[in-house]
């Protein structure tokens, strides 16, 4: 994807993330070089590739005037988590729209 010089993005993620080689893993399967991007580093709220996404999400949210970001996903998801701090970092208030069941959580050794 080519972006235009007139799509801004605004610094929510800590880049540059690191490229790790994965030397083991590399001689455990007898080659080839594994290089292994660490978008898991991006430093919001646990990281993930999605905080690149939000960068340009939340500049288009500023500059149309928003005052608040919506985001849909399930009980548990790492997209509305992301979406909720990098609203925060700008002074936005968030929504997020949580569908589905978020299921039964077994706690070894405690009766129900």
């Amino acid at each position: 994807m080519v972006l235009g010089s007139d799509v801004r993005r605004v610094p929510i993620a800590f880049l540059h993330t690191p490229i790790v080689e994965m030397k083991r893993l590399s001689e455990e399967l007898g080659g080839p070089r594994i290089l292994v991007k660490r978008d898991d580093q991006t430093g919001l709220a646990t990281g993930g590739n999605k905080a690149r996404k939000l960068e340009f999400l939340i500049a288009d949210a500023l500059d149309r005037g928003a005052d608040t970001v919506l985001t849909v996903g399930g009980p548990q998801s790492n997209h509305a988590r992301q979406t909720a701090a990098a609203a925060t970092m700008y002074g936005l208030r968030s929504v997020l729209v949580l569908s589905g069941s978020p299921g039964r959580r077994e706690t070894p050794g405690v009766d129900s």
